[in-house]
């Protein structure tokens, strides 16, 4: 990928994003002026540090053109790489059943009680912060690298391995969503079609075409259910009759009310309607709620918070697992102006590092963002191709939501480094 395509991935989701907000159907309660001068300042910084490799990022691109092999990306030890992943994911699965299925604290099959998992008080205060539950979320991202292997190393599994890496990956996706959880379909998803990017200059069998019928069935099935459980959750507490009924149930605090431009979509249909408006909801509401964290960030009390809100599975685990007493990542959500909203990935890093001292982060994480694209144009084995292929998740997603703080991406990154770590100084 070039510096130019590069310069494209991260700044045409933020200037997305902005124009929704500015022209999309729901009107917040402020301009948010200081959210987009933070926004802007921080990929501009972006930039500047990976402007800093700008030739390497170029030619490394040019050599990646004529290194269209297959063997580029073969890894002698893929093999015992799988089964080391199939050990992580058997005690995932384990840790899981163990501290959700068998404390009966979520349904299997009850859609209406899976829906009502989304609340976070009730559920992940109660039962995600015990040993095993953390185990089972830092171990959460080996089900996603196990399907991996299908796509990079399609040509060296058997047909009977490969589905069976789809089906450990769907269980995997199923007790997400009876815990609660819908956003790992999506990071599912884009981290797959990003991969499968990444990866199509060395990929000539057609019969990998085949492998994504395996994946797309499944995917819309569970899209479905997700669909049908957000219209039994809303409906239950809010029953809405027409559009000014669904924005109040955001709260008073940031929608002002839906733009007169945009009051033809009160003639959709009922669930349709419902969808559309929290979907465009979801996806801007975070620079409105940045806005409040930056003219509030003075009252946060103990803030910066030094990584404790990002990456708080790891200070989960430093608590419970050491004799060192950290916060948990709930007392510090209820410092903050408003918990259980989206921030962008810039709120997180002023939360964790500083109202101003944050921005030092961003072009450091340009600079590094080059040196992985470099790598991957170069080498595009696996762990080079995984790494990109978080980074680009990671930058799409950053107007939005930081994606190091959700509870897949983080374990995840730990999980690659492990694999890494394994494959360079134990299987050598």
């Amino acid at each position: 990928m070039s510096y130019k395509s590069i310069l494209k991935l991260v700044w045409f989701p933020f200037l997305t994003i902005l124009i929704i907000y500015q022209l999309g159907p729901i009107e917040f309660n402020s301009n948010s002026y200081m959210a987009v001068i933070f926004l802007t300042l921080n990929y501009l910084l972006f930039t500047v540090g990976l402007s800093i490799n700008k030739k390497k990022i170029n030619s490394s691109s040019a050599i990646k053109n004529i290194l269209t092999s297959f063997d580029l990306i073969y890894d002698k030890n893929y093999s015992k790489l799988l089964k080391i992943s199939y050990f992580f994911t058997l005690l995932y699965f384990i840790s899981f059943f163990i501290s959700r299925i068998f404390s009966n604290q979520i349904s299997i099959f009850d859609l209406e009680t899976i829906g009502q998992n989304r609340n976070i008080k009730s559920f992940e205060r109660n039962i995600g912060i015990d040993r095993i539950g953390i185990l089972s979320t830092l171990l959460s991202g080996f089900p996603l690298l196990i399907l991996t292997f299908n796509f990079v190393y399609y040509k060296f599994l058997s047909k009977k391995l490969i589905i069976t890496n789809f089906i450990i990956f769907f269980i995997f996706l199923y007790t997400s969503i009876v815990s609660g959880g819908r956003f790992v379909i999506l990071i599912g998803i884009i981290f797959f079609i990003i991969l499968n990017y990444i990866l199509k200059p060395y990929k000539k069998n057609k019969l990998l075409k085949v492998y994504y019928l395996y994946l797309i069935i499944p995917l819309l099935i569970l899209i479905s259910l997700i669909f049908n459980m957000t219209i039994i959750r809303l409906s239950d507490s809010h029953q809405f009759d027409d559009i000014n009924r669904i924005i109040t149930s955001f709260g008073p605090t940031s929608v002002l009310d839906i733009r007169d431009s945009w009051s033809f979509i009160d003639n959709l249909s009922y669930d349709l309607k419902i969808n559309l408006i929290f979907f465009i909801y979801y996806i801007t509401h975070s620079i409105f709620f940045l806005n409040d964290i930056i003219i509030n960030y003075s009252s946060i009390d103990g803030a910066p918070f030094f990584g404790q809100l990002q990456f708080y599975q790891f200070t989960l685990f430093i608590d419970r697992f050491t004799p060192f007493t950290l916060p948990s990542v709930f007392s510090i959500l209820d410092q903050l102006p408003q918990s259980g909203v989206y921030l962008s990935i810039v709120g997180p890093m002023i939360a964790d590092f500083g109202l101003y001292s944050h921005f030092l982060l961003s072009p450091l994480f340009g600079f590094l963002t080059g040196k992985v694209f470099i790598s991957t144009n170069i080498k595009p084995n696996l762990f080079n191709v995984l790494f990109c292929t978080y980074f680009i998740i990671v930058i799409i997603f950053s107007p939005v939501i930081s994606m190091l703080g959700t509870s897949l991406m983080f374990p995840l990154f730990l999980n690659i480094i492990l694999l890494f770590l394994i494959n360079k100084f134990i299987l050598k």
